[in-house]
């Protein structure tokens, strides 16, 4: 005999539950987002094309509520206090052809090239005449701003739009990609 409890949570089913309890599907689409659950593995093929993925590579996804960023109104350090505490990660391999992999990485590359620069322009121009050496920290700032341009442009695969204890919402691949994942509103 079951004592009816009025104090006890309702029984209707947690709509909030990820399908792979159900269906064993680990990995699905809802509206504009991929939802996988952690530790899962993504479909091989390459995120950008659609083709099949030669390489995996090891992204770190951060994220933390986006009301945050209203802290830097207050003080630069709290925000990066708060953002550190309350932030979540996640880990999961990126899947790309062997096209996106030596674009990615020729990106890096140039990157890193111009970062370098930026430091080597200085010291070189050191001797320069008096007349041009007012361009030398013009110079030096536009390549240390294209050195970050270039690598957030090359090497961010996934953005992380919300991860929580069970799921992970990424946007950046295809739609291609997308599209042969199973849709699920959540």
């Amino acid at each position: 005999m079951e004592i009816d409890n009025t104090y006890a949570p309702p029984k209707a089913p947690n709509r909030l539950e990820p399908p792979s309890t159900a269906t064993g599907q680990q990995v699905w689409r809802s509206g504009r987002d991929v939802v996988f659950v952690h530790g899962a593995a993504l479909p091989p093929r390459c995120i950008h094309c659609n083709q099949a993925a030669q390489t995996w590579l090891d992204q770190r996804l951060v994220w933390h509520r986006n009301a945050l960023y209203l802290l830097l109104c207050i003080g630069l350090v709290l925000y990066f206090v708060v953002a550190v505490v309350t932030r979540r990660r996640a880990r999961v391999r990126v899947p790309l052809c062997a096209h996106h992999a030596k674009r990615r990485t020729r990106g890096l590359i140039a990157a890193w090239a111009c970062g370098a620069a930026s430091i080597v322009v200085p010291i070189v121009a050191n001797g320069v005449n008096a007349k041009t050496i007012g361009i030398i920290p013009i110079l030096s700032g536009a390549l240390l701003v294209a050195a970050i341009a270039i690598g957030m442009a090359t090497t961010r695969l996934l953005r992380a739009t919300l991860i929580d204890a069970d799921r992970v919402h990424v946007r950046g691949p295809c739609d291609a990609w997308m599209q042969e994942l199973p849709p699920v509103d959540i």
